[in-house]
Protein backbone atom coordinates (compact mmCIF):
# COMPACT_ATOMS: atom_id res chain seq x y z
CA UNK A 1 0.00 0.00 0.00
CA UNK A 2 2.81 2.41 0.86
CA UNK A 3 4.57 1.67 -2.43
CA UNK A 4 1.32 2.25 -4.34
CA UNK A 5 0.86 5.63 -2.62
CA UNK A 6 4.41 6.68 -3.50
CA UNK A 7 3.88 5.71 -7.15
CA UNK A 8 0.61 7.67 -7.24
CA UNK A 9 2.30 10.70 -5.68
CA UNK A 10 5.18 10.52 -8.18
CA UNK A 11 2.76 10.29 -11.07
CA UNK A 12 0.85 13.28 -9.72
CA UNK A 13 4.00 15.39 -9.32
CA UNK A 14 5.16 14.48 -12.84
CA UNK A 15 1.81 15.73 -14.14
CA UNK A 16 2.31 19.01 -12.28
CA UNK A 17 5.85 19.59 -13.56
CA UNK A 18 5.46 18.52 -17.18
CA UNK A 19 5.64 22.14 -18.41
CA UNK A 20 8.88 23.56 -16.97
CA UNK A 21 8.81 26.67 -19.22
CA UNK A 22 5.80 28.14 -17.41
CA UNK A 23 4.86 28.87 -13.81
CA UNK A 24 2.60 26.33 -12.16
CA UNK A 25 -0.08 26.84 -9.54
CA UNK A 26 -2.00 23.86 -8.13
CA UNK A 27 -5.27 24.66 -6.40
CA UNK A 28 -7.48 22.43 -4.27
CA UNK A 29 -11.24 22.27 -4.71
CA UNK A 30 -11.83 24.87 -1.98
CA UNK A 31 -9.45 27.34 -3.68
CA UNK A 32 -6.50 26.89 -1.32
CA UNK A 33 -3.01 26.65 -2.83
CA UNK A 34 -1.45 23.18 -2.82
CA UNK A 35 1.68 24.10 -4.80
CA UNK A 36 3.00 27.22 -6.55
CA UNK A 37 6.09 28.04 -8.60
CA UNK A 38 4.83 31.57 -9.39
CA UNK A 39 7.83 33.88 -9.21
CA UNK A 40 6.27 37.36 -9.17
CA UNK A 41 5.21 38.24 -5.62
CA UNK A 42 3.80 41.62 -6.71
CA UNK A 43 1.08 40.14 -8.93
CA UNK A 44 0.59 36.83 -7.13
CA UNK A 45 -2.53 37.96 -5.25
CA UNK A 46 -4.19 39.25 -8.43
CA UNK A 47 -3.38 36.04 -10.30
CA UNK A 48 -4.63 33.73 -7.54
CA UNK A 49 -7.83 35.77 -7.25
CA UNK A 50 -8.40 35.33 -11.00
CA UNK A 51 -7.77 31.58 -10.79
CA UNK A 52 -10.20 31.17 -7.90
CA UNK A 53 -12.89 32.82 -10.04
CA UNK A 54 -12.39 30.01 -12.58
CA UNK A 55 -12.07 27.20 -10.02
CA UNK A 56 -15.64 25.89 -9.66
CA UNK A 57 -16.41 26.34 -13.36
CA UNK A 58 -13.50 24.18 -14.50
CA UNK A 59 -13.88 21.56 -11.77
CA UNK A 60 -17.45 20.91 -12.92
CA UNK A 61 -16.39 20.65 -16.58
CA UNK A 62 -13.45 18.34 -15.87
CA UNK A 63 -11.80 19.25 -19.20
CA UNK A 64 -8.62 20.99 -20.26
CA UNK A 65 -9.18 24.68 -21.02
CA UNK A 66 -7.12 27.72 -22.05
CA UNK A 67 -7.94 31.30 -21.10
CA UNK A 68 -6.13 34.65 -20.83
CA UNK A 69 -5.72 37.20 -18.07
CA UNK A 70 -3.95 40.56 -18.01
CA UNK A 71 -2.17 41.94 -14.94
CA UNK A 72 -0.36 45.28 -14.93
CA UNK A 73 -0.59 45.50 -18.74
CA UNK A 74 0.95 42.03 -19.14
CA UNK A 75 -1.09 39.31 -20.83
CA UNK A 76 -0.82 35.75 -19.47
CA UNK A 77 -1.95 32.57 -21.19
CA UNK A 78 -3.29 30.08 -18.65
CA UNK A 79 -3.72 26.40 -19.47
CA UNK A 80 -5.90 24.61 -16.94
CA UNK A 81 -6.42 20.90 -16.38
CA UNK A 82 -8.07 18.81 -13.67
CA UNK A 83 -6.12 16.00 -11.99
CA UNK A 84 -7.00 13.57 -9.21
CA UNK A 85 -4.79 12.42 -6.34
CA UNK A 86 -5.63 10.54 -3.14
CA UNK A 87 -9.39 10.71 -3.93
CA UNK A 88 -9.31 14.50 -4.27
CA UNK A 89 -9.51 16.75 -7.35
CA UNK A 90 -6.95 19.46 -8.05
CA UNK A 91 -6.80 22.23 -10.62
CA UNK A 92 -3.39 22.65 -12.27
CA UNK A 93 -2.73 26.01 -13.92
CA UNK A 94 0.25 26.48 -16.26
CA UNK A 95 0.87 30.21 -16.64
CA UNK A 96 2.90 31.60 -19.53
CA UNK A 97 3.61 35.29 -20.07
CA UNK A 98 2.47 36.35 -23.53
CA UNK A 99 4.76 38.39 -25.75
CA UNK A 100 1.79 40.45 -26.93
CA UNK A 101 2.73 44.17 -26.54
CA UNK A 102 -0.25 45.48 -24.55
CA UNK A 103 1.33 48.95 -24.32
CA UNK A 104 0.31 49.73 -27.89
CA UNK A 105 -3.37 49.61 -26.97
CA UNK A 106 -3.52 53.40 -26.62
CA UNK A 107 -2.64 53.70 -30.33
CA UNK A 108 -5.68 51.78 -31.54
CA UNK A 109 -4.88 48.10 -30.85
CA UNK A 110 -6.35 46.53 -27.71
CA UNK A 111 -6.05 42.99 -26.33
CA UNK A 112 -8.86 41.72 -24.12
CA UNK A 113 -9.79 38.38 -22.60
CA UNK A 114 -13.18 36.78 -22.17
CA UNK A 115 -13.82 38.26 -18.75
CA UNK A 116 -12.92 41.77 -19.94
CA UNK A 117 -15.34 41.52 -22.86
CA UNK A 118 -18.12 40.09 -20.69
CA UNK A 119 -17.72 42.96 -18.24
CA UNK A 120 -17.90 45.54 -21.03
CA UNK A 121 -20.81 43.99 -22.87
CA UNK A 122 -23.13 43.02 -20.00
CA UNK A 123 -22.82 46.48 -18.41
CA UNK A 124 -23.42 48.26 -21.71
CA UNK A 125 -26.54 50.14 -22.74
CA UNK A 126 -27.05 47.73 -25.63
CA UNK A 127 -27.19 44.67 -23.41
CA UNK A 128 -29.44 46.18 -20.74
CA UNK A 129 -31.98 47.64 -23.17
CA UNK A 130 -32.01 44.89 -25.77
CA UNK A 131 -30.98 47.47 -28.33
CA UNK A 132 -29.56 44.78 -30.60
CA UNK A 133 -33.13 44.06 -31.70
CA UNK A 134 -33.98 40.75 -33.39
CA UNK A 135 -30.47 39.98 -34.67
CA UNK A 136 -29.85 36.20 -34.41
CA UNK A 137 -26.40 36.19 -32.85
CA UNK A 138 -26.48 32.49 -31.95
CA UNK A 139 -26.58 31.26 -35.55
CA UNK A 140 -24.21 33.87 -36.96
CA UNK A 141 -21.57 33.28 -34.27
CA UNK A 142 -21.20 29.63 -35.29
CA UNK A 143 -20.27 30.46 -38.88
CA UNK A 144 -16.53 30.36 -39.69
CA UNK A 145 -16.91 33.12 -42.31
CA UNK A 146 -15.74 36.68 -41.60
CA UNK A 147 -18.48 39.17 -40.72
CA UNK A 148 -18.95 42.75 -41.93
CA UNK A 149 -21.16 45.04 -39.82
CA UNK A 150 -22.59 48.00 -41.70
CA UNK A 151 -24.64 50.64 -39.88
CA UNK A 152 -24.90 54.27 -38.93
CA UNK A 153 -22.81 55.76 -36.13
CA UNK A 154 -23.94 54.83 -32.62
CA UNK A 155 -25.90 51.67 -33.48
CA UNK A 156 -23.87 49.29 -31.31
CA UNK A 157 -21.49 47.65 -33.76
CA UNK A 158 -18.93 47.19 -30.96
CA UNK A 159 -21.49 45.40 -28.80
CA UNK A 160 -22.52 43.10 -31.64
CA UNK A 161 -18.86 42.24 -32.26
CA UNK A 162 -18.36 41.54 -28.53
CA UNK A 163 -21.37 39.24 -28.44
CA UNK A 164 -20.22 37.39 -31.56
CA UNK A 165 -16.91 36.76 -29.79
CA UNK A 166 -18.56 35.60 -26.55
CA UNK A 167 -20.90 33.22 -28.38
CA UNK A 168 -18.23 31.96 -30.79
CA UNK A 169 -15.92 28.98 -30.54
CA UNK A 170 -12.82 31.12 -29.80
CA UNK A 171 -14.19 32.86 -26.69
CA UNK A 172 -11.45 31.37 -24.48
CA UNK A 173 -8.77 32.99 -26.68
CA UNK A 174 -7.85 36.72 -26.93
CA UNK A 175 -10.18 39.32 -28.40
CA UNK A 176 -8.24 41.96 -30.36
CA UNK A 177 -9.83 45.25 -31.44
CA UNK A 178 -8.15 47.37 -34.10
CA UNK A 179 -9.47 50.93 -34.42
CA UNK A 180 -8.42 51.87 -37.96
CA UNK A 181 -9.04 55.57 -37.28
CA UNK A 182 -6.32 55.64 -34.60
CA UNK A 183 -3.49 53.69 -36.25
CA UNK A 184 -0.28 55.61 -36.82
CA UNK A 185 2.48 54.45 -39.17
CA UNK A 186 4.39 52.63 -36.44
CA UNK A 187 1.42 50.55 -35.33
CA UNK A 188 0.28 49.88 -38.88
CA UNK A 189 3.75 48.46 -39.55
CA UNK A 190 3.51 46.37 -36.35
CA UNK A 191 0.14 45.01 -37.44
CA UNK A 192 1.27 43.90 -40.90
CA UNK A 193 4.99 43.19 -40.58
CA UNK A 194 5.88 42.09 -37.03
CA UNK A 195 6.18 38.42 -36.05
CA UNK A 196 4.09 38.95 -32.89
CA UNK A 197 1.26 40.75 -34.68
CA UNK A 198 -2.21 39.35 -33.87
CA UNK A 199 -2.59 38.73 -37.61
CA UNK A 200 0.01 35.95 -37.24
CA UNK A 201 -1.91 34.25 -34.43
CA UNK A 202 -4.57 31.59 -34.78
CA UNK A 203 -7.95 30.86 -33.21
CA UNK A 204 -8.40 34.39 -31.92
CA UNK A 205 -11.04 37.03 -32.71
CA UNK A 206 -9.93 40.24 -34.48
CA UNK A 207 -12.35 43.16 -34.73
CA UNK A 208 -11.51 45.96 -37.20
CA UNK A 209 -13.45 49.14 -36.36
CA UNK A 210 -13.96 52.23 -38.55
CA UNK A 211 -12.63 50.46 -41.63
CA UNK A 212 -13.78 53.33 -43.85
CA UNK A 213 -11.08 55.61 -42.38
CA UNK A 214 -8.18 53.69 -43.97
CA UNK A 215 -6.38 55.22 -46.93
CA UNK A 216 -6.64 53.46 -50.34
CA UNK A 217 -3.07 52.18 -49.96
CA UNK A 218 -3.81 50.67 -46.54
CA UNK A 219 -7.00 49.07 -47.86
CA UNK A 220 -4.90 47.31 -50.51
CA UNK A 221 -2.28 46.20 -47.97
CA UNK A 222 -4.80 44.86 -45.44
CA UNK A 223 -6.90 43.03 -48.00
CA UNK A 224 -3.82 41.45 -49.58
CA UNK A 225 -2.57 40.35 -46.15
CA UNK A 226 -5.96 38.84 -45.33
CA UNK A 227 -5.96 36.78 -48.50
CA UNK A 228 -2.26 35.82 -48.74
CA UNK A 229 -1.91 34.73 -45.09
CA UNK A 230 -5.34 33.06 -44.82
CA UNK A 231 -6.03 35.18 -41.75
CA UNK A 232 -9.80 34.68 -41.97
CA UNK A 233 -9.33 30.90 -42.12
CA UNK A 234 -7.20 30.76 -38.97
CA UNK A 235 -9.19 33.30 -36.95
CA UNK A 236 -12.63 34.82 -36.49
CA UNK A 237 -12.48 38.24 -38.22
CA UNK A 238 -15.12 40.96 -37.82
CA UNK A 239 -15.14 44.26 -39.74
CA UNK A 240 -17.31 47.29 -39.09
CA UNK A 241 -17.97 50.51 -40.96
CA UNK A 242 -20.34 53.46 -40.87
CA UNK A 243 -20.23 53.48 -44.66
CA UNK A 244 -18.83 56.27 -46.77
CA UNK A 245 -20.13 59.01 -49.06
CA UNK A 246 -16.89 58.68 -51.01
CA UNK A 247 -17.53 56.31 -53.96
CA UNK A 248 -13.90 55.10 -53.97
CA UNK A 249 -13.99 54.22 -50.26
CA UNK A 250 -17.39 52.53 -50.63
CA UNK A 251 -15.91 50.46 -53.45
CA UNK A 252 -13.04 49.28 -51.20
CA UNK A 253 -15.53 48.25 -48.49
CA UNK A 254 -17.47 46.16 -50.99
CA UNK A 255 -14.20 44.44 -51.97
CA UNK A 256 -13.85 43.02 -48.42
CA UNK A 257 -17.33 41.51 -48.64
CA UNK A 258 -16.73 40.16 -52.13
CA UNK A 259 -13.18 38.81 -51.88
CA UNK A 260 -13.37 37.47 -48.31
CA UNK A 261 -16.90 36.09 -48.67
CA UNK A 262 -18.10 38.05 -45.64
CA UNK A 263 -21.47 37.65 -43.97
CA UNK A 264 -22.95 41.13 -44.28
CA UNK A 265 -25.08 42.50 -41.42
CA UNK A 266 -26.84 45.88 -41.43
CA UNK A 267 -27.89 47.03 -37.96
CA UNK A 268 -31.13 48.92 -37.40
CA UNK A 269 -31.04 52.61 -36.61
CA UNK A 270 -32.94 53.89 -33.58
CA UNK A 271 -35.53 55.66 -35.77
CA UNK A 272 -36.29 52.27 -37.37
CA UNK A 273 -37.37 51.15 -33.90
CA UNK A 274 -39.31 54.30 -33.06
CA UNK A 275 -42.20 52.35 -31.51
CA UNK A 276 -39.81 50.86 -28.95
CA UNK A 277 -38.38 54.21 -27.78
CA UNK A 278 -40.76 54.54 -24.75
CA UNK A 279 -39.70 51.10 -23.50
CA UNK A 280 -35.99 51.74 -24.18
CA UNK A 281 -36.21 55.10 -22.38
CA UNK A 282 -37.72 53.60 -19.23
CA UNK A 283 -35.24 50.72 -19.12
CA UNK A 284 -32.38 53.18 -19.53
CA UNK A 285 -33.87 55.40 -16.79
CA UNK A 286 -33.89 52.46 -14.35
CA UNK A 287 -30.18 51.99 -14.94
CA UNK A 288 -29.49 55.73 -14.57
CA UNK A 289 -31.31 55.76 -11.22
CA UNK A 290 -28.79 53.23 -9.93
CA UNK A 291 -25.76 54.96 -11.46
CA UNK A 292 -26.72 58.50 -10.39
CA UNK A 293 -28.39 57.65 -7.06
CA UNK A 294 -31.71 59.08 -8.27
CA UNK A 295 -35.33 58.02 -7.72
CA UNK A 296 -36.88 59.24 -10.95
CA UNK A 297 -40.26 57.64 -11.67
CA UNK A 298 -40.46 58.30 -15.40
CA UNK A 299 -41.12 60.88 -18.10
CA UNK A 300 -43.91 63.32 -18.77
CA UNK A 301 -46.05 61.97 -21.66
CA UNK A 302 -45.06 64.89 -23.87
CA UNK A 303 -41.37 64.19 -23.13
CA UNK A 304 -41.79 60.62 -24.43
CA UNK A 305 -43.53 62.05 -27.50
CA UNK A 306 -40.55 64.32 -28.21
CA UNK A 307 -38.12 61.41 -27.78
CA UNK A 308 -40.19 59.32 -30.19
CA UNK A 309 -40.44 62.05 -32.83
CA UNK A 310 -36.74 62.92 -32.98
CA UNK A 311 -34.71 61.25 -35.75
CA UNK A 312 -31.61 60.45 -33.59
CA UNK A 313 -28.88 60.80 -36.24
CA UNK A 314 -26.29 59.37 -33.81
CA UNK A 315 -28.67 56.64 -32.66
CA UNK A 316 -28.29 54.82 -29.34
CA UNK A 317 -25.15 56.65 -28.20
CA UNK A 318 -26.91 60.01 -28.65
CA UNK A 319 -30.10 58.66 -27.03
CA UNK A 320 -28.15 57.50 -23.98
CA UNK A 321 -26.29 60.82 -23.73
CA UNK A 322 -29.52 62.86 -23.81
CA UNK A 323 -31.20 60.69 -21.17
CA UNK A 324 -28.17 60.85 -18.89
CA UNK A 325 -28.09 64.65 -19.15
CA UNK A 326 -31.84 64.82 -18.51
CA UNK A 327 -31.66 62.55 -15.46
CA UNK A 328 -28.72 64.51 -14.04
CA UNK A 329 -30.55 67.84 -14.44
CA UNK A 330 -33.91 66.68 -13.01
CA UNK A 331 -34.73 67.14 -9.32
CA UNK A 332 -38.46 66.34 -9.60
CA UNK A 333 -39.98 62.86 -9.87
CA UNK A 334 -40.56 63.06 -13.62
CA UNK A 335 -38.34 64.25 -16.48
CA UNK A 336 -40.16 67.14 -18.14
CA UNK A 337 -40.76 67.76 -21.82
CA UNK A 338 -38.98 71.12 -21.58
CA UNK A 339 -35.82 69.42 -20.30
CA UNK A 340 -35.86 66.88 -23.14
CA UNK A 341 -36.71 69.56 -25.73
CA UNK A 342 -33.84 71.79 -24.66
CA UNK A 343 -31.32 68.94 -24.72
CA UNK A 344 -32.44 67.87 -28.20
CA UNK A 345 -32.21 71.47 -29.40
CA UNK A 346 -28.64 71.58 -28.14
CA UNK A 347 -27.92 68.31 -29.98
CA UNK A 348 -29.34 69.80 -33.17
CA UNK A 349 -27.36 72.97 -32.73
CA UNK A 350 -24.12 71.06 -32.20
CA UNK A 351 -24.77 68.91 -35.28
CA UNK A 352 -25.55 72.01 -37.32
CA UNK A 353 -22.39 73.71 -36.13
CA UNK A 354 -20.33 70.66 -37.14
CA UNK A 355 -22.04 70.63 -40.52
CA UNK A 356 -21.30 74.32 -41.01
CA UNK A 357 -17.68 73.64 -40.06
CA UNK A 358 -17.40 70.98 -42.74
CA UNK A 359 -18.96 73.26 -45.31
CA UNK A 360 -16.72 76.15 -44.37
CA UNK A 361 -13.61 74.11 -45.16
CA UNK A 362 -10.55 75.77 -43.71
CA UNK A 363 -12.37 79.01 -42.93
CA UNK A 364 -13.29 79.77 -39.31
CA UNK A 365 -16.89 80.12 -38.19
CA UNK A 366 -18.05 83.17 -36.21
CA UNK A 367 -17.42 82.99 -32.48
CA UNK A 368 -20.99 82.16 -31.43
CA UNK A 369 -22.34 80.78 -28.16
CA UNK A 370 -24.40 77.58 -28.25
CA UNK A 371 -27.52 79.54 -27.26
CA UNK A 372 -26.96 81.98 -30.15
CA UNK A 373 -26.65 79.07 -32.59
CA UNK A 374 -29.85 77.48 -31.25
CA UNK A 375 -31.72 80.75 -31.65
CA UNK A 376 -30.40 81.08 -35.18
CA UNK A 377 -31.56 77.57 -36.09
CA UNK A 378 -35.02 78.19 -34.56
CA UNK A 379 -35.46 81.45 -36.46
CA UNK A 380 -34.31 79.88 -39.73
CA UNK A 381 -36.72 76.96 -39.23
CA UNK A 382 -39.53 79.42 -38.49
CA UNK A 383 -38.79 81.21 -41.77
CA UNK A 384 -38.78 77.88 -43.66
CA UNK A 385 -42.24 77.11 -42.24
CA UNK A 386 -43.73 80.48 -43.23
CA UNK A 387 -43.82 81.80 -39.69
CA UNK A 388 -46.07 78.97 -38.47
CA UNK A 389 -44.92 78.33 -34.89
CA UNK A 390 -46.96 75.14 -34.37
CA UNK A 391 -45.50 73.53 -37.47
CA UNK A 392 -42.01 74.74 -36.58
CA UNK A 393 -42.27 73.25 -33.08
CA UNK A 394 -43.37 69.90 -34.52
CA UNK A 395 -40.50 69.90 -37.04
CA UNK A 396 -37.96 70.68 -34.31
CA UNK A 397 -39.47 68.19 -31.86
CA UNK A 398 -40.07 70.80 -29.14
CA UNK A 399 -43.06 72.36 -27.41
CA UNK A 400 -44.53 75.72 -28.39
CA UNK A 401 -43.44 77.06 -25.00
CA UNK A 402 -39.79 76.15 -25.65
CA UNK A 403 -39.99 77.60 -29.16
CA UNK A 404 -41.43 80.82 -27.79
CA UNK A 405 -38.60 81.05 -25.24
CA UNK A 406 -35.91 80.64 -27.91
CA UNK A 407 -37.58 83.36 -29.96
CA UNK A 408 -37.04 85.74 -27.08
CA UNK A 409 -40.62 85.63 -25.84
CA UNK A 410 -41.98 87.34 -28.95
CA UNK A 411 -44.97 85.73 -30.62
CA UNK A 412 -45.33 85.89 -34.36
CA UNK A 413 -48.64 87.21 -35.67
CA UNK A 414 -48.82 84.34 -38.15
CA UNK A 415 -48.12 81.69 -35.51
CA UNK A 416 -50.94 79.42 -36.68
Amino acid sequence: NSYALVRAENSFLKTILNNPESSTIVMEEDGSIFFSSWKSTQSEEAMISSLRDQCHQYLSQDTQRTFFHSIDRTLFQIDCRVSSYNEKKYLIFYITESKTPLHIGKHGIHFLNQRDVEKQYFSSFYSLTGALGTLNIEDISQSPLPIFLFSEEGTGKESVASLLYLKGSFSSKPYVTVDCSMLNERNWNYLLNQYNSPLNDKEITIFFRNLETLSPNRHHQLLDAMIDANICTRNRVIFSSCGSNNPATASYLREYVKRLNCIQITLQSLRDRRDEIPLLANICLSRLNVELGKQLIGFEPSAIEILSQYDWPLNYSQFQRVLMSAASATEASYISSDTIAELIMNEQATSSYQFLGQEAGKGKLPNLTLNSMVQGIVKKSLEDNGGNQSQTARKLGISRTTLWRYLGGKKNSSSD
